[in-house]
């Protein structure tokens, strides 16, 4: 979905935020056309003492548009950012707020302006800005229990049920910056996670991720999407990638594997011809094998 800034009729674009089905990872994209061939990198503390660091040249003219991954095992990394990646929880067992990011904007007029028919009414949500179009402004991105209410006010709170909820709270400045970098975008993050590790290895986090959109703690059996690719995602991750047998109602039909790994394993399903099938048909036995 797209976050897009409303300031009487004219709309701006923002943020868009999606959840990957396939992982749990949320992907959080800061919307700016163009690029920038220089930055400034630095450290603020809680005061707002500012330790600028020089000038920096880009190798290559890099764009302006700026992606966060948080992952499903906790890992928080920021893309065309020169930020170092952080831990934080796991997006299915989130038991506190974190906020992870602060975006600072010199003024509203600085982000691209976008027309109506740019705007999906059914999947966009419009945010009404608050304060003077003049002016820098902040938002923080926080992570949070996905039935928390948000507590300040200003604040956008996109939920994923039984997983978490990303918020993204509105500020006036909250650090005065130098003179010198007022006219910058700024991009803030916490010097340390809330971990030095991550909770959750890949195969454990991607298989909690899909048993708590399912409610379920056992195997999961996805039916055949439009390319006929059938998905089994284990209950416990294998020691290794295991070797599947699946028998089928209907005997003549084979498999045929497309990837596997500890947690999951892609396939698709052949008749006597050997064309895929598209539609889901009934499996009597299904047994993975991760021998020693």
């Amino acid at each position: 979905m797209n976050i897009i800034i409303r300031f009487n009729n004219t709309l701006f674009a923002f943020v868009n935020i999606k959840l990957q089905n396939n992982d749990g990872s949320i992907y959080i994209s800061l919307l700016r056309t163009g690029e920038n061939d220089h930055y400034f990198s630095g450290n603020i503390s809680k005061e707002g003492e500012w330790d600028q660091a020089p000038l920096k040249r880009n190798d290559k003219p890099r764009r302006k548009l700026a992606r966060i991954s948080y992952h499903a095992t906790g890992r928080i990394n920021f893309h065309g950012l020169s930020n170092a990646s952080i831990i934080g929880e796991p997006t299915t067992s989130v038991s506190q707020v974190f906020a992870f990011f602060r975006y600072s904007v010199p003024n509203l007029a600085r982000l691209d302006k976008i027309c109506e028919q740019d705007v999906n009414e059914e999947e966009d949500f419009i945010f009404d800005f608050p304060f003077p179009l003049d002016g820098r402004w902040d938002t923080v991105f926080s992570i949070t229990p996905w039935n928390a209410p948000p507590i300040e006010p200003n604040t956008v709170s996109i939920q994923y049920p039984n997983m978490c909820a990303i918020n993204i709270t509105f500020q006036q400045e909250t650090f005065l910056l130098p003179a010198s970098i007022r006219e910058y975008f700024h991009y803030m993050t916490p010097s340390k996670g809330l971990f030095t590790h991550g909770l959750l290895d890949k195969g454990t986090a991607l298989i909690r991720f899909h048993q708590t959109i399912s409610q379920t703690n056992g195997m999961i059996i996805y039916p055949p999407n439009g390319e006929g690719v059938w998905k089994i995602v284990f209950a416990v991750p294998m020691r290794i990638p295991p070797n599947m047998k699946l028998r089928f109602e209907d005997e003549a039909l084979t498999v045929e594997e497309l990837s596997k790994s500890v947690a999951v394993v892609r396939f698709c399903v052949k008749d006597r011809n050997g064309d895929t099938i598209k539609e889901a048909r009934r499996i009597m036995e299904i047994v993975a094998s991760a021998e020693l």
